[in-house]
């Protein structure tokens, strides 16, 4: 085991390969430079779950979302949230005036533990985790991960969520972030939960052990709540709960472009893991006044962790393994695996309920089956398998249905927990059955032995 300071190892020298690069990057934009593409991503629309183990499996039918890519100096973003300033960020197509603090969620002895050819090697990790409000109207929570040259998050106003976040150098020079927004209605006309917890058949060549599959259903009831508001009720009763990111060799080797940027490829790992679980943990806090920690972070560089199967149960039975076998290794309530692979038979998450091990695909299912793995699809996907750690269930999910404005037209979302899942319709909240669930589970969830 060998310590190192971070500040020495994360930051390495942009690499630049061609004089016409050069050239080209030599005049940098103006802050807030942007442009605007339109792309078709995906979205999940099929969900599994066993007595013990829940999986999701995508469907077509892709949205088309239109990105805003930008260039944003973040330094003096920084400087204004440490002396407690309103700051100014851009997201899709505007600028939102943020009042942010650093989040709970890195611990003073938070550390990441990044496997090198050479041993694990332990390193302080940095407090980059921000949480607050929006300061403009209609403005509610906003959570972020900043540095000098990274930003990731969301920011809620009125009726949409937006998003940023860093994107590969297949992107303009000097623009490598991306921002969008998501619909997020805070009315609905009606509500319709199911009862059943629905199902599908496994992957081919999946072993079902342990468990029966519980029978398939796919429609919901027709129980109604008119005129509902989203999101569970007002809990009281703060629960602090660990929870333990893992990126495997896979999910590392998705960063090879960020030495192009200046920014050490396990760092970045880092910084996709901290930001998804700050996404998680933001969601956690209001709809379940469950408070996440996040004691550790894992980047396997070499593959010596041994997570190397294809198979979802076998992949989460190989994490479980690795978790138990680890030294060091810091207590935890819950612990999450975000794999870089492309799970066999179309899986994309995976998670013991209750229990204490999960974990999710980060990489897109196919550009015409409906899961994308963008920051957002990710969020709600992790929010889900962790639910079933906490004994959330589809049963309790609920999709509510929008009349348009213009009449008889109307659009459905879709809660966490909902089976099948419906990426970008999906809805960043928990209905107030699972809210519940989950809220009384981490008050008698012991930490993982």
């Amino acid at each position: 085991m060998k310590k190192k300071e971070i500040e020495s190892k994360w930051k390495k020298p942009l690499v630049v390969c061609l004089v016409i690069v050069m050239c080209t990057m030599a005049v940098p934009p103006s802050m807030s430079q942007s442009y605007l593409r339109s792309e078709t991503p995906n979205d999940v629309v099929m969900d599994v779950e066993f007595v013990d183990v829940d999986c999701a499996v995508p469907d077509s039918n892709p949205p088309t979302i239109e990105y805003d890519y930008f260039y944003e100096s973040l330094a003096q973003n920084i400087e204004e949230i440490q002396l407690g300033q309103p700051t100014t960020i851009h997201f899709f197509q505007t600028d939102l005036e943020l009042q942010l603090v650093q989040s709970e969620l890195v611990p003073p002895d938070g550390k990441i533990y990044v496997e090198e050819d050479n041993g694990t090697v332990e390193y302080p990790m940095p407090a980059v985790a921000y949480t607050g409000t929006v300061l403009d109207e209609g403005g509610e929570e906003a959570a972020l991960i900043i540095t000098d040259d990274w930003i990731s998050g969301f920011a809620v106003v009125g009726d949409y969520v937006y998003w940023n976040e860093v994107v590969p150098t297949d992107t303009p020079l000097y623009q490598p972030y991306r921002s969008w927004r998501v619909e997020r209605l805070r009315e609905y006309n009606e509500s319709l939960s199911d009862p059943d917890e629905g199902a599908c058949e496994p992957p081919s060549g999946r072993s079902i052990s342990p468990g029966r599959l519980i029978n398939v259903n796919r429609l919901p009831s027709q129980s109604v709540i008119l005129e509902r508001e989203p999101g569970p009720e007002p809990m009281h009763g703060w629960q602090w709960e660990r929870l333990v990111g893992h990126g495997d060799r896979d999910f590392f080797n998705l960063f090879w472009w960020c030495p192009w940027i200046g920014i050490n490829q396990w760092f970045c790992s880092f910084l996709r893991i901290l930001s998804d679980l700050n996404g998680v943990a933001n969601i956690y806090r209001r709809d379940t006044s469950v408070i996440f920690t996040v004691p550790a972070i894992y980047v396997d560089t070499t593959g010596a962790c041994g997570l190397n199967s294809r198979n979802a149960l076998n992949l989460l039975n190989q994490f479980q393994a690795d978790m138990q076998g680890r030294h060091p290794n810091p207590r935890y309530h819950v612990a999450h695996l975000l794999t870089g692979k492309n799970l066999n038979g179309g899986t994309i998450g995976i998670a013991w309920r209750p229990g204490h091990w999960s974990l999710s695909q980060q990489v897109s299912e196919g550009w015409w089956t409906s899961y994308h793995a963008t920051a957002y699809q990710r969020v709600i996907l992790e929010s889900h398998e962790i639910g079933h750690n906490y004994n959330a269930i589809h049963g309790s999910a609920e999709r509510r249905r929008h009349w348009w404005p213009f009449w008889p037209f109307f659009h459905w979302h879709y809660t966490i927990m909902w089976t099948p899942f419906m990426g970008n319709n999906m809805i960043p909240d928990f209905s107030n059955a699972n809210a519940n669930r989950i809220h009384a589970n981490a008050h008698t969830k012991a930490l993982a032995p």
